[in-house]
């Protein structure tokens, strides 16, 4: 899938998290450069419409927790984690992570989503994406 680095940095990164605005063009190659990455491990056939804002928010989430722009983040962005712990096992068990699933592995899939607000915001999309299937039976 063809990314719109542009757009998805001006028209939903910038504004989902304008702790990122700004127009050195050292930081915009970083943020470029991630925008690229969460393009690729973001699921157009799971978010659909939603995509772009999925890959701006898993890029916000991956800016906050490497930090490569060195930048001070206060604890809304920072998140509650005891508050977003209850929702992020719901989709865990959803998706059907048991708790015999080895921790690393769990944290590695769901629990590290919940260091800051734009993991827990792009769980929540997913979430909100997730395909419900069934049938309906005519009697």
């Amino acid at each position: 899938m063809a990314v719109d680095i542009n757009l998805i940095r001006e028209s939903y990164l910038f504004i989902l998290a304008p702790v990122f605005l700004t127009s050195d063009v050292g930081k915009l190659s970083i943020i470029n450069s991630h925008i690229t990455f969460a393009s690729e491990d973001v699921n157009a056939d799971v978010f659909e419409e939603k995509t772009n804002r999925a890959i701006a928010l898993l890029t916000a989430f991956n800016l906050v927790n490497t930090n490569p722009l060195n930048l001070v983040f206060d604890s809304s962005i920072l998140g509650n984690v005891s508050k977003a712990r209850k929702k992020i096992d719901n989709i865990e068990s959803e998706f059907g992570y048991s708790n015999t699933t080895n921790a690393t592995s769990k944290d590695l899939l769901t629990g590290n989503f919940s260091s800051n607000k734009f993991g827990i915001a792009y769980l929540q999309l997913l979430e909100s994406c997730k395909i419900f299937s069934g049938f309906i039976i005519w009697v």
